[in-house]
């Protein structure tokens, strides 16, 4: 992955700021909605992994809906529509709206009447093509969803996200919890996913970014730190009998350790390679002692680490 940390260069919309260190999407304030995004196309439809902490206080329920004081919750959002691209306040999470967007919602108010919300506490994803994003949790508009995570609370809890795309084939995975480390499985798993056919990109790019808002319910939003790392190599030729080679970009030169490992996590093939220039860099991979099957590779540096599944056939 090309990794790099993704808190400057930011767009706001609306009543988006920086507060101090942390990027502030909503106050405590009704019937309100925001968005942040990255200043730049980034590369998605290949796969990504992005790593962010957020924090919510001052919640407050104007109605009690059985959860948590405090709304609406963030949603982390794919689209390819502008960099001023915001969609509704309260249930519609800021991204409700924006077309050709993936928005993966962190949701924090039962909105059961209006988006047939399970709960006051899940993640979910959806996706309505080139069309407004809805967040209307059914099968039409909703991935899916899931409620097997920590309670969210508006009391300045930190908590910790991951969500990767393709780092297993096909898959859109959501971790959430309150350490960063990510022990356990993902909350959500999306199979048979692909970001190149849910939305338009543009030569596999699209923006990315947080949007928020609040109903009549509400609580402050903010984003404390922000990665995004994207999948930056391919492989060419087809790895059969002989040899194939790995084709990657290295943002500055220096080593590399090349690993290939099954799905067991049993590594067939290490080479450490030295002085690489920066830019485009390729090695040739002997796969005639490798059976067929499926393989992942990584390519790592002293600052990045590159991963990618591939096939072997015979």
């Amino acid at each position: 992955m090309n990794c790099k940390d993704s808190t400057d260069k930011l767009k706001f919309v609306s009543k988006a700021n920086q507060a101090g260190k942390a990027i502030r999407l909503t106050e405590a304030t009704a019937m309100t909605q925001s968005a942040m995004w990255y200043g730049n196309l980034v590369n998605a439809g290949k796969g990504f992994e992005t790593v962010f902490s957020f924090r919510m206080s001052q919640g407050f329920n104007a109605t009690d809906d059985g959860s948590s004081p405090g709304a609406e919750g963030i949603a982390f959002v794919i689209q390819n529509s502008s960099l001023t691209a915001l969609g509704f306040p309260a249930g519609n999470m800021g991204f409700a709206g924006i077309s050709n967007s993936v928005a993966i919602e962190f949701d924090t108010y039962n909105n059961k009447t209006d988006m047939n919300d399970p709960d006051g506490n899940h993640v979910a994803v959806f996706c309505n093509g080139t069309n407004g994003n809805y967040a209307f949790h059914n099968s039409q508009f909703c991935l899916g969803t899931s409620s097997n995570i920590p309670q969210m609370r508006a009391d300045n809890t930190l908590y910790y996200a991951k969500i990767d795309y393709n780092m297993e084939p096909g898959k859109l995975r959501v971790w959430l919890d309150n350490t960063g480390k990510f022990d356990g499985s993902p909350a959500l798993t999306i199979d048979k996913f692909d970001l190149a056919k849910a939305i338009n990109l543009d030569n596999g790019r699209a923006y990315i970014g947080f949007t928020s808002a609040t109903g009549d319910s509400y609580q402050i939003h903010e984003i404390q730190s922000w990665k995004y790392c994207s999948s930056n190599y391919y492989i060419t030729g087809v790895p059969e009998n002989k040899e194939f080679y790995l084709k990657f970009n290295l943002p500055t030169g220096g080593d590399a350790e090349i690993t290939i490992f099954d799905i067991l996590g049993k590594t067939v093939f290490y080479s450490h390679e030295r002085e690489l220039d920066m830019g485009q860099n390729s090695k040739a991979v002997d796969c005639r002692s490798i059976p067929a099957g499926i393989y992942y590779c990584s390519v790592k540096t002293i600052n990045n680490i590159m991963v990618a599944p591939f096939v072997i056939q015979r």
